[in-house]
């Protein structure tokens, strides 16, 4: 897949050769109860004023 393009929904649109599943796994896990969840202590800084106002 190294070097391969790829659209939004995850086909290739390189017209390279078809991409062969070694293992499918599923991507739906449990949903997070967010009244439950850790809260981060530090702000994460993205370096993006528009992202960061949200953030804090």
């Amino acid at each position: 897949m190294l070097g391969r393009i790829f659209n939004g929904s995850g086909k290739p649109i390189d017209r390279g050769p078809t991409v062969l599943a070694e293992d499918y796994l599923d991507i739906n896990g449990e949903p997070i109860n967010p009244f439950s969840r850790e809260y981060p202590e530090e702000m994460i800084q993205t370096g993006i004023s528009a992202i960061d106002v949200m953030n804090s």
